[in-house]
């Protein structure tokens, strides 16, 4: 978005009057999100839209933004010194790896602006060959089982619904495991054991988290919420999931919905919480859902206390994916254009790479 601010300067003198014409030209970096896809909606030249860090902390995946409509992707180690380009995308979402970290999923719009076609994809870093998995209809979310690298579970678009699919490599097929709409775009996700996953549908005037069974496709319900969830992880150490709903509030339950938790931030708001065990979390602190600077912040006592990491991030990088766990005591993180390593007392551990990057070739 550009704004153009003009300001007039008089000046007096015995003979004239001088008029000054100053003009300050702002241009502003600026996203949007439709249906979970994230696109360059103006001038947005060299910052990152998505990362992704591989299960086993190797490599990373992420969008670079070239423009409006225009975005690369690319892969690259974890130490930055070898890139590789993917392709060029429209737009995307959530990247997700696979349980090997050797191929990620992604979405990509056909063209600009069509969001009733958004194919999913792979992408294999050892070979270096691109699959379109599915290739019909609006899809978002794709996400790789935690066990299995033949399965994922993604969401179909239809009149502004979300449902639950799954695409199975081995037999190449697609299907709905509910019938029923979710309550929103990120009210799902995998246990980790592979086997079920979580989601949340809306009755009536609440919400129910329920657990479908990948094999037989039987549900079963899990929890009963008064707001809406706005996100949901699983969390392998200490087995349970992770809430947070519309009204701000985190509910941590046991996978048979033994609610274990209720926290309620002192103050503010938390978003994009990022577990890395049972009392680590990675969040972001804001101040409102509204609010245009937001700091991130990790938390080593399940959010009894934090350390601030970095301060002042603003939007549209607080949008999208902005940070993943690397290491144990570590976290990858990128503010706009620079994507960094710090400890969790926000010691800076070392620069990745800073965009934008020179050129879209393997380098």
């Amino acid at each position: 978005m550009v704004r153009v601010i003009c300001t007039i300067v008089s000046r007096r003198s015995p003979r004239y009057i001088y008029l000054l014409l100053i003009c300050i030209i702002l241009v502003q970096t600026r996203t949007q999100k439709i249906f979970g896809l994230v696109f360059a909606e103006e001038n947005t030249n060299g910052y990152i839209m998505q990362l992704a860090i591989s299960p086993d902390g190797r490599k990373l995946a992420f969008v670079e933004t070239k423009g409006p409509w225009k975005a690369a992707f690319y892969w690259c180690n974890i130490e930055g010194n070898r890139r590789v380009f993917v392709e060029n995308v429209y737009a995307t979402d959530a990247i997700s790896w696979n349980s090997d970290s050797s191929v990620f999923a992604y979405t990509s719009l056909h063209a600009p602006r069509d969001f009733e076609r958004v194919a999913i994809k792979t992408y294999d870093t050892q070979s270096g060959t691109e699959n379109t998995v599915v290739d019909t209809g609006a899809n978002a979310y794709p996400t790789f089982s935690p066990v299995d690298r033949g399965l994922i579970a993604y969401l179909r678009i239809a009149k502004r619904k979300y449902f639950l699919h799954l695409f199975d490599f081995k037999n190449e097929t697609s299907s709905l495991l509910v019938p029923e709409p979710l309550a929103g775009d990120e009210s799902w996700c995998w246990n980790s054991n592979g086997q079920e996953i979580f989601y949340c549908i809306k009755v009536e005037e609440s919400f129910l988290v329920r657990s479908v069974d990948i094999s037989t496709f039987s549900s079963r319900d899990i929890l009963k919420l008064v707001s809406a969830p706005d996100e949901m992880q699983f969390i392998s150490e200490g087995q349970f999931l992770s809430i947070l709903d519309s009204s701000g509030e985190i509910i941590l339950a046991t996978a048979d919905g033994v609610v274990l938790e209720r926290i309620h931030p002192a103050t503010g708001l938390y978003k994009g919480l990022q577990w890395q065990n049972s009392e680590r979390v990675a969040f972001l602190a804001c101040e409102n859902d509204k609010s245009q600077k937001c700091d991130l912040a990790v938390s080593n006592d399940r959010l009894k206390t934090f350390n601030r990491i970095a301060v002042g991030l603003r939007r549209p990088y607080i949008e999208e994916s902005l940070m993943d766990w690397l290491l144990e005591h570590s976290l990858i993180y990128h503010n706009g254009s620079v994507i960094s390593v710090v400890d969790e007392n926000g010691h800076h551990v070392r620069q990745i790479l800073s965009l934008p990057l020179s050129s879209p070739e393997s380098d």
